[in-house]
């Protein structure tokens, strides 16, 4: 029986929530929601810790609260007591503040959807519809002041151009892509560091390798595997895939694209302030030629056939 606590008007309730946010009893609970009934816009939810400080609010077709529809808020709750600093750039006493908000349509996102900083500035903005990233994306350096990056999407996938801004609000780079898949890169002002692999990555991947891979199949095999894949900006390795299609099912292939998923943090590119790393592209290549591992760092561009621009 889901433990339910109806208000004053019986079509509105309070449903108290576990930590895997289902129903629960109150003295399991973490949270509780308020649901109240709109209208003409469905159901109003709102979703509380335990001290009656607001997680998140939201409206939905239905009393279950199953299909999302209109506006959502989610909050982060602050603590000042152990961070001066939060409540100094808020400037406020509130105890939380807005990370993200956004439209759903029928159980999809629809439209703008912003993050922010703690501050209240927007981190972040991207656009979908129904569900899937389209339009506009855009978002700021830590200054929350200038854009870091702006581009767009069409179909969940980067199209077009996008540029990356240094911290005065000049261009560094343009990236033109298609489908999601880049084309060319030009780098417009100063010097660009491109990520590094950390110490001892030969030797992490050959190893990895050995363990997963059978030796008659490494020792049967004279071939060379390029792999292209993001840098974030915190040095993790994300999205890597095979720079030829044709190697996508190659069961060697599928190996080195997890040892290389799992890889030790490399050192981010920057755009010649290594206090402000960027997310940027990096490629390797491995070669094998009879049980003989090469491990070599590659230029992305050259990986995936594409024209490199460098204007000083």
């Amino acid at each position: 029986m889901i433990p339910v606590a109806y208000l004053a008007n019986a079509q509105d309730y309070k449903l108290y929530i576990d930590n895997n946010g289902s129903p629960t009893d109150v003295l399991k609970a973490t949270s509780y929601v308020v649901v109240k009934q709109l209208a003409d816009t469905g159901w109003l939810m709102q979703n509380y810790d335990l001290e009656n400080i607001i997680l998140q609010s939201g409206t939905f077709k239905d009393r279950n609260l199953q299909i999302q529809n209109g506006k959502f808020v989610y909050y982060r709750r602050l603590n000042f007591y152990n961070n001066k600093e939060i409540k100094e750039s808020l400037k406020s006493d509130t105890v939380n503040y807005i990370t993200t908000e956004g439209l759903f349509k029928d159980g999809k996102k629809d439209g703008r959807w912003t993050d922010y900083f703690t501050g209240g500035k927007v981190q972040q903005e991207v656009h979908y519809k129904n569900g899937v990233l389209n339009g506009p994306y855009r978002s700021y350096n830590d200054d929350q002041t200038t854009i870091a990056l702006s581009g767009s999407y069409v179909n969940g996938l980067r199209d077009g151009n996008w540029e990356i801004f240094g911290p005065e609000g000049e261009i560094k780079a343009t990236e033109k892509y298609h489908k999601g898949k880049m084309l060319s890169r030009k780098i417009t002002l100063g010097s660009f560091n491109f990520p590094k692999p950390p110490d001892g990555f030969d030797s992490y991947v050959k190893t990895e390798f050995r363990k997963a891979a059978s030796s008659l199949l490494i020792h049967g095999t004279t071939a060379t595997y390029s792999i292209i894949f993001a840098v974030t900006a915190d040095g993790k390795i994300i999205e890597p895939e095979s720079a030829n299609q044709r190697q996508d099912h190659d069961p060697l292939m599928i190996i080195l694209l997890d040892i290389i998923k799992n890889s030790p943090l490399w050192q981010p590119g920057d755009m010649g302030d290594k206090s402000k790393p960027v997310e940027d592209l990096s490629a390797i290549s491995v070669e094998i030629d009879s049980g003989i591992i090469t491990i070599k760092v590659l230029d992305y561009d050259k990986a995936k056939g594409a024209h490199f621009n460098l204007i000083h």
